[in-house]
C-alpha cells in the first residue's frame, strides 16, 4: 500500500525504531487534522525530523522515547541555542511520532505522560520572542520606491496584517461590492492554492 507523499496519514501498525522510517517517512504517521494540514506545516514537521529529530533520536526505539531521552534531546536543541518556540515545535513532532504508534485497535502502544518540568520544556514568553516588525516610516520609504503591483502588495499586506500566500492568492471576488470588506477565501504555497 503506498501512502501519498504529500499527506499525513495516522500509522495502524507499530514501529519500532524512529530511524526505520515506515512507508516513506514518520511525517505519514503525523496527524492530519482531518486531513486539513497545510502543505507548510508539513514541510515544516519534515524539516524537524530531517535537522533535529532522526539525527538525535534516531537510533532509538519509540518505546525507549520517554522523559528521560525527552530531557536529554531538549537539552541538545538548547545548547544548540534554539529559540524556545522552536524547541516547543521540535518537541511537539517528537510527541507526534510516539504517539502515532497505535495497535490494530487504534490505541496508541507506548502511552505517555509528558513531565515538562522534568525535561526542562522551556517556556515561551511572547514577549521575549524574536517578532521582528517593520516601522511605518520604513514601509512608507519602501511604498516611494515600488511602483506598480509590487507598492499594492505591500501596502495591502501592511495595511491588513494579511500573510504573504493570502495575499498573493486575492481575487476581486473576494471583496465586498464598496470594496470595504475582504473576505479572505485562499491562500497560496509554493504556487498552489489551499484553505487559508
Amino acid at each position: 500500500m503506498s501512502v501519498p507523499s504529500t499527506g499525513f496519514t495516522r500509522s495502524q501498525f507499530p514501529v519500532l525504531h524512529f530511524g526505520s522510517r515506515p512507508n516513506g517517512g514518520w511525517s505519514h504517521s503525523l496527524p492530519v487534522d482531518g486531513g486539513r494540514s497545510k502543505p507548510a506545516t508539513v514541510y515544516g514537521w519534515q524539516h524537524c525530523l530531517d535537522r533535529w529529530i532522526l539525527p538525535n533520536l534516531g537510533s532509538k526505539l519509540v518505546s525507549e522515547v520517554g522523559n528521560g531521552a525527552f530531557r536529554q534531546f531538549v537539552e541538545i536543541l538548547t545548547a544548540a541555542r534554539l529559540a524556545p518556540k522552536t524547541i516547543v515545535n521540535v518537541v511537539t513532532v517528537v510527541k507526534f511520532v510516539v504517539a502515532s504508534a497505535v495497535d490494530e485497535e487504534g490505541d496508541q502502544i507506548h502511552p505517555r505522560v509528558w513531565n515538562y518540568e522534568f525535561i526542562q520544556l522551556p517556556l515561551v514568553v511572547k514577549e521575549k520572542q524574536n517578532r521582528p516588525t517593520i516601522t511605518e516610516a520604513e514601509i512608507s520609504a519602501m511604498l516611494t520606491t515600488l511602483k506598480g503591483r509590487d507598492a499594492v502588495l505591500v501596502a495591502l499586506v501592511a495595511g491588513t496584517g494579511l500573510r504573504i500566500g493570502e495575499a498573493l492568492a486575492i481575487r476581486t471576488d473576494d471583496f465586498d461590492p464598496p470594496c470595504r470588506v475582504l473576505q479572505v477565501r485562499r491562500s497560496v504555497w509554493r504556487r498552489r492554492e489551499q484553505a487559508p
